[in-house]
């Protein structure tokens, strides 16, 4: 299991929690987005675990009010206005950024049209502009997915369960960690990470079981495996439709 240790952005001072598998590698920070390097753990600070330890003793029965969650604004690239993470993007903006693309691609083969490589986009009749198309739309989907896998990537360097809140997961702890998460960087917000953790801590809130915490982050884990996954069937019927034109060109 991989350990961690807290470092502070050279540009910004705040506190970010790095794998040591990062060490001398270059991240983005996720609260100012400057490139940092980060180094190499000290041998004389022990690195923190990867979650603070778990207490139920001394609890009642009696189940708290869980607290609210402060709403965040998604990215202009996300799809949806839901509060849980998503890697799907927005079609409409990824079918624009397409559609400038072809459109720009179409008027550079323009000229070329009287040699054979243009001829395959202008004189073979519809097949080649909407394979274009499609093609161009597939760009745009990929260009923002490469936005949303970055933004998941600088929010892991968030310190979503600081020792300096809490050394340990109790009931009393619970609001304080939900706090801090609320007033990270809006790019947590729709970060995997952060909202397995939420589920997480308000699951515990209710059930008081850590046993049963992992499972349910067990579970969790294999739904966003399943929505990335799902997240490129338009990709997959694109690339389809274009084997099919192709096809049906030739």
């Amino acid at each position: 299991m991989s350990k961690y240790f807290k470092i502070s952005c050279t540009n910004c001072n705040k506190t970010l929690k790095v794998s040591e598998d990062l060490a001398g590698k270059n991240r983005v920070c996720p609260y100012c987005h400057t490139a940092i390097r980060i180094p190499k753990p000290t041998p004389t600070a022990p690195a923190d675990n990867a979650f603070p330890n778990v207490d139920v003793s001394g609890t009642t029965l009696t189940t708290p009010t869980p607290s609210p969650s402060r709403r965040r604004k998604r990215a202009w690239y996300s799809a949806g206005s839901g509060e849980s993470a998503s890697s799907d993007v927005s079609l409409s903006i990824s079918c624009m950024m397409g559609a400038v693309m072809c459109v720009v691609w179409l008027a550079m083969m323009f000229p070329l049209r009287q040699y054979q490589f243009g001829q395959l986009f202008w004189d073979r009749g519809w097949v080649p502009f909407a394979t274009t198309f499609l093609m161009f739309w597939s760009v745009g989907i990929l260009i923002l997915k490469w936005l949303n896998l970055k933004q998941q990537r600088e929010s892991m360097l968030l310190d979503l369960l600081p020792t300096e809140v809490s050394k340990e997961i109790t009931l009393k702890s619970l609001d304080p960690f939900v706090e801090h998460i609320n007033q990270l960087p809006t790019s947590a917000g729709e970060s995997f990470l952060s909202n397995r953790v939420l589920r997480g801590i308000e699951h515990f809130r209710v059930r008081k079981s850590a046993a049963e915490v992992v499972t349910m982050m067990e579970s969790q884990s294999a739904i966003d495996a399943n929505n990335v996954a799902g997240s490129y069937t338009l990709l997959k019927r694109s690339s389809g439709h274009c084997r099919s034109s192709a096809s049906l060109e030739l």
